[in-house]
């Protein structure tokens, strides 16, 4: 196996002597699934090994530590670190101790669902974190990078990005030994060498830099003792990696203001090293519970907790900065959607802009009393379905939407409109499609069976004209006039199970004598 020294660097050696220079960014090759971040770096952070796959452990004299538990605590705190930077989006390959990977997985299989996720989020770099383990002298932190070849650039990445991580860790006294990279002897299908490190490897073959960072190791009691042996210890590690990345890549943390935390894409909000959210308003800070709660939020919002773990930074900064504009609510006391439903100034203003939406509830919408909860006016989009719509009627007639949105008005109320219209539902005591259509041949012939534009023509005109939709007044069925074979009366009165069974509504015995009846030989009129 060949194994090629890029630098070595003994502790104790002047960084600022100019040894140990950056590297910028250089291209790669795409991850096969396309960033979908709008152009912001992404970082996937590998806690290196797991409880099946256990890795190294320190030795008695220590409390044995176990490499798999040590890497899951600093791969969280570079995580909850670098969520503070600007312009980077954050993940992790595993949020626990367990392989990702379903269980009863190989190692293979494991460190394969960790290349294929960090390639299914976009991630631009890969870093795997590690303790070493060797003999009981041998002590420090080193990186291993990508071969050069196949993937352009991603050499000099992992070189640059392991170079400014093992800067930020000879800063907390751990020794520096050296950045390498090494081949298995198999070559890639270009011909260059093949990556020894099946994380490099396998992250190489979906065109993203990786690089293993090995912190110091767990074989050497002074280094165990000295640096990994205390969760305040692993946290300076994990921030020195953050810091490493963040340098490398040029990133900002979040500007202050008193003190806090805030990005400029925060619009007013103020955000505190713990993720705790502020709004500020002219001079005055203004408490956010009203729009946002962290655990509804979270609670609410499965993707999140499985992107973002328990990191209330990291979920705090995609409300802000994500939630709004996408209209996710994020506090049981406030619903973008029924607040510019329950007022059309608001949609008129902001339309579907529903970030807005949170900042008008904020400056003025608490203080003017309004209503963000509870559902008073049936408008989306604009358009006021209340002289069709009644949540309680549809509630009744659709027990099927009941039971999958729950007492989630809203979303009922949004079904009607996206379906229940299509699907001819009655939804108020005021309108059915099916008696608006057979009392108004000039509808039938305008509108067919396209049931949804019954509802809008109610809406826009039929109500103002004082169109009947509400009991059926003639003998038209769907555009067919049964008057010379139809009387109700007479249908009511010959059969009495069609009046038991539907009612005795002219709707209901001419829909059935138009439907069945005929075709069953009974007779519609005497």
């Amino acid at each position: 196996m060949r194994r090629k020294e890029l630098w070595v660097v003994i502790a104790g050696m002047a960084i600022a002597a100019g040894m140990l220079l950056a590297k910028q960014p250089v291209e790669v090759k795409a991850a096969s699934v396309a960033n979908a971040d709008d152009g912001q770096l992404v970082i996937m952070l590998d806690p290196g090994h797991d409880s099946t796959h256990a890795g190294a452990h320190s030795s008695d004299e220590t409390g044995v530590l176990q490499e798999y538990d040590v890497n899951m605590k600093v791969a969280r705190y570079a995580y909850e670190e670098l969520s503070k930077y600007s312009g980077v989006k954050v993940y992790m390959t595993h949020y626990d101790v367990n392989c990702p990977a379903p269980e009863g997985s190989s190692l293979h299989d494991c460190l394969q669902y960790r290349a294929d996720l960090t390639a299914e989020v976009g991630a631009d770099l890969y870093v795997s974190i590690h303790q070493n383990s060797g003999s009981s002298t041998a002590t420090g932190a080193e990186g291993i990078i990508p071969l050069p070849g196949y993937v352009d650039g991603a050499s000099d990445v992992g070189h640059g990005v392991a170079q400014k991580i093992l800067q930020h860790l000879n800063r907390l006294g751990i020794r520096l030994r050296s950045i390498y990279d090494r081949t298995n002897d198999s070559t890639y299908p270009d011909g260059s060498p093949e990556d020894y490190y099946g994380v490099i490897r396998m992250n190489k073959y979906n065109g993203i830099p990786a690089i293993i960072i090995e912190h110091a190791f767990l074989s050497n009691d002074d280094d165990v003792l000295s640096f990994l042996s205390t969760d305040e210890q692993l946290k300076e590690i994990g921030i020195a990696d953050a810091e490493g990345i963040a340098e490398y890549y040029g990133l900002s943390k979040l500007k202050t203001v008193d003190g806090n935390p805030v990005s400029s894409n925060y619009r007013g909000f103020v955000m505190d090293d713990n993720g705790n959210l502020y709004y500020q308003k002219e001079s005055e800070t203004v408490d956010v519970s009203a729009i946002y709660d962290y655990d509804y939020y979270l609670s609410h919002n499965q993707d999140l907790a499985k992107a973002y773990g328990d990191n209330k930074v990291a979920v705090t900064r995609h409300f802000v900065k994500y939630g709004m504009k996408e209209g996710r609510q994020a506090s049981s006391e406030f619903n973008p959607d029924v607040y510019l439903s329950n007022y059309s100034d608001l949609w008129n203003a902001f339309g579907n802009r529903k970030e807005s939406s949170y900042l008008h509830y904020l400056n003025y919408g608490i203080d003017e009393g309004r209503n963000a909860k509870d559902l008073l006016v049936y408008r989306y989009e604009g358009v006021n379905y209340s002289s069709v719509f009644d949540l309680e009627t549809y509630k009744k007639n659709r027990r099927d939407v009941v039971k999958a949105y729950g007492d989630d008005d809203f979303k009922i109320f949004k079904h009607f409109v996206k379906y229940g219209m299509k699907e001819g539902s009655v939804a108020s005591d005021n309108f059915d499609p099916v008696i608006y259509r057979n009392n108004y041949v000039d509808l039938n012939a305008a509108f067919g069976n396209d049931t949804v534009r019954y509802y809008r023509h109610y809406i826009l005109y039929g109500r103002n004209e004082g169109r009947n939709a509400s009991v059926q007044t003639t003998n038209y069925w769907k555009g067919t006039d049964y008057s010379d074979v139809f009387d109700a009366e007479y249908y009511a009165a010959h059969n009495p199970d069609v009046v038991k069974a539907l009612g005795s509504s002219r709707k209901a015995l001419l829909g059935h004598f138009a439907n069945y009846g005929r075709a069953e030989g009974r007779k519609g009129k005497a």
